[in-house]
């Protein structure tokens, strides 16, 4: 059974080269083809493809957001992302996405048919040249963030914990039987220790952490 593809490029060259490469393969089907972040959710949804090589940087929606999205519609399919970018935090930020695969640009064409075979089979694939950086990305932000979790007091981890479920300022207060100012006094101790400052990403920071459950 071929494996059905669809490109997510907005280099119009670079794609027809993708879509050459990958027509060569036997196994490899290319379903369909855009060059915007938000038309590849709609067209994961149309196609129901099992893998999409997705970019970082698109006119519209960025590669990041854009797999989020699609993996949160469509569990099942696999993104790689395949970009100029080898910064290990981007890498790392893909991958924390959801993406399976991380290729550069600049990789040889068995690189890729490699790397679109094995996250097929459930594998991780992160480009040679740039696997040792990310390895260490990951680690650092790990015990970076078991020393943030730290040095917070047992109030502010309870009130980050309220955060990430949602719960504004004056609910906290109510809760916690203290005045709304306290709170916000208290969110902002927090917030200047993690230097994490949107609800959304203390929300991820307190599910990786154990605080709250992703469910």
């Amino acid at each position: 059974m071929k494996t059905k593809v669809i490109l997510v490029e907005d280099h119009v060259i670079f794609r027809t080269g993708l879509k050459t490469i990958l027509d060569d393969e036997p196994c490899i089907e290319v379903a369909g083809e855009t060059g915007k972040g938000a038309e590849s959710l709609k067209m994961v949804l149309s196609l129901l493809p099992d893998l999409v090589i997705m970019d970082i940087r698109l006119p519209d929606l960025d590669g990041i957001e854009a797999t989020r999205r699609i993996l949160d519609a469509v569990p099942g399919c696999k993104v790689i992302m395949l970009s100029m970018h080898n910064e290990p935090e981007i890498v790392c930020a893909a991958l924390v996405a959801g993406a399976q695969g991380y290729l550069l640009k600049d990789c040889a064409a068995d690189e890729l048919v490699e790397g679109i075979f094995a996250v097929r089979r459930g594998e991780t694939f992160i480009s040679r040249h740039i696997a040792g950086a990310v390895v260490r990305n990951l680690v650092t932000q790990q015990v970076g963030a078991q020393l943030s979790v730290s040095k917070l007091s047992p109030r502010e981890t309870q009130i980050l914990t309220m955060l990430a479920q949602g719960r504004n300022n004056k609910e906290i207060a109510f809760d916690l039987g203290i005045s709304v100012k306290t709170v916000e006094t208290h969110r902002s101790q927090l917030t200047r220790k993690l230097n994490i400052f949107s609800i959304a990403d203390l929300t991820r920071y307190a599910i990786r952490n154990g605080l709250i459950s992703s469910e």
